[in-house]
């Protein structure tokens, strides 16, 4: 049996006049409460629709956003066991990942055909990087900042998947992880009058997103 579709989702540069459409073709009803993350769509211009919960009908839920700044595109998600499996599946295929890092707050891997249709930025940049020299070091969960004369000069952190501890020097340390939009806690810190609203929080990052930001804020030491 095949891996089901489980989520859709429509952007394009005018999110509420996508919204009157389809909802006037399709009788959908949506929620614009949730705020998302901006990769996705303007953060208060998507909305979330489940078919199946409406009347008697049936279908997966969805999400049409966007805004002025977004490129019209269709995208669906597919359930898999194993995300990453998946990925290199596809890649063995002749997909290319369009982004190579999970969505914040989500287990979610995006990819496209191996032509350059939609190819997004970091997968050049990582392409770029590699070409230079550069090491990539994925599965990694940063524990401490390092730090010499008031200076960052490094990070300590473990591999996930083997327990190794991983040390590095450098020039410059870049907090790049993304906005913690997606991370129920720490937004409702920020914004505690969404409390009774629709969240946005996925099924997971372990940790979720916004924990570098947390290290980067705490005081830290040398040693």
């Amino acid at each position: 049996m095949g891996q089901p579709v489980v989520h859709f989702e429509v952007i394009g540069k005018d999110p509420a006049g996508l919204r009157g459409y389809y909802g006037e073709l399709f009788g959908w009803e949506f929620d614009t409460s949730a705020l998302v993350a901006e990769e996705v769509s303007e953060p208060t211009g998507y909305g979330f629709t489940d078919p199946g919960r409406i009347g008697e009908g049936t279908g997966i839920p969805g999400g049409v956003g966007g805004g002025a700044a977004y490129d019209a595109h269709v995208i669906f998600y597919v359930g898999v066991p194993d995300v990453e499996a998946a990925l290199r599946r596809a890649e063995s295929l002749g997909g290319k990942g369009a982004d190579m890092t999970p969505q914040e707050g989500n287990s979610v891997m995006r990819w496209t055909r191996s032509e350059h249709n939609g190819l997004g930025l970091m997968t050049h940049m990582i392409e770029a990087f590699r070409k230079r020299g550069g090491e990539i070091v994925p599965n990694t969960e940063i524990t401490r900042l390092k730090l010499e004369n008031d200076r960052v000069t490094g990070i300590e952190g473990t591999n996930t998947e083997t327990g190794e501890r991983v040390d590095v020097t450098a020039r410059t340390v870049v907090v790049a992880s993304g906005g913690f939009n997606s991370n129920l806690d720490m937004g409702l810190e920020a914004r505690p009058d969404l409390k009774s609203g629709r969240g946005s929080e996925g099924p997971g990052r372990r940790p979720p997103a916004g924990g570098a930001w947390r290290l980067a804020a705490r005081p830290v030491s040398a040693t």
